[in-house]
């Protein structure tokens, strides 16, 4: 899993710097962006095709990334 908590005071949407998940199937593909706003915090599987759109203003976040071994996966959740 991928963690993202995001520090960028005074964000704005034409600032750009989204995550953006691609996730549905590859009939039917789905894309999500996500903004960077302070304070939000994201997490998801690290194995969902993701990528940041491009940012033009400076971009903080502290991200962790979260290994579970199988069926290892409702600790995290519940911890």
């Amino acid at each position: 899993y991928t963690v993202i908590c995001y520090a960028n005071a005074d964000w704005r949407t034409e600032h750009g710097g989204c995550l953006r998940l691609h996730t549905g199937s590859s009939t039917r593909a789905v894309s999500r962006d996500v903004e960077p706003l302070a304070g939000r915090i994201v997490i998801f599987d690290s194995t969902i095709l993701h990528e940041v759109l491009p940012s033009w203003s400076e971009r903080l976040a502290i991200t962790l990334w979260v290994w579970c071994e199988d069926g290892d996966e409702e600790k995290f959740f519940l911890s």
